[in-house]
């Protein structure tokens, strides 16, 4: 697998442990990155780090940290299980938009929605996803709240292996 980039945020969140438990479970991706909200989805094309920080921070110019709240979960048809987030969202899809600009422009998916949430499981089928949700559901008492005070940049370097590149916090201004 050749190195490929993801622009994520880390929502400062109390439920931090009991989110990390439930994702050592249910997803393969926990012992790689902690659980996040995907910003701009993994690409693969060489790249000017210096540049994305760049282009990164010009995105979040003017944003100061914000509060997000975790009100649902969902089981996905495609096997993925969702932390949904309410309060926050537009926010985060604003920032999406922003970050999905120049030289990450090529990369935006036009055959998705973008709906921002966090990961928290992987099924091999719907009823195993349901069965996860469910289970989910009695472990979490939402609404969770949660805090996003900056961006990074994570580098995926196989299907077991990855961190975090470099960190943008949201200052505001």
């Amino acid at each position: 697998m050749d190195t490929r980039f993801a622009v994520v945020a880390f929502p400062e969140c109390d439920a931090h442990e009991q989110i990390e438990t439930i994702r050592r479970r249910y997803d393969p991706l926990s012992g790689v990155i902690d659980a996040h909200v995907t910003l701009v989805f993994p690409f693969g094309d060489a790249i000017d780090q210096s540049g994305l920080a760049r282009h990164v921070a010009g995105a979040l110019t003017g944003l100061q940290p914000f509060d997000i709240t975790l009100e649902t979960v969902s089981a996905e048809r495609d096997g993925y299980v969702f932390l949904n987030i309410g309060a926050g969202a537009e926010r985060l899809a604003a920032i999406h938009d922003r970050l999905y600009s120049g030289p990450l422009a090529r990369h935006r998916s036009r055959t998705h929605d973008y709906r921002p949430h966090i990961t928290v499981g992987q099924a091999s089928s719907g009823a195993t996803a349901a069965g996860m949700q469910a289970a989910i559901q009695r472990t979490l008492a939402f609404p969770l709240a949660a805090r996003v005070r900056g961006l990074a940049l994570f580098r995926l370097d196989g299907p077991a292996a990855g961190r975090v590149a470099w960190s943008i916090p949201l200052l505001g201004g």
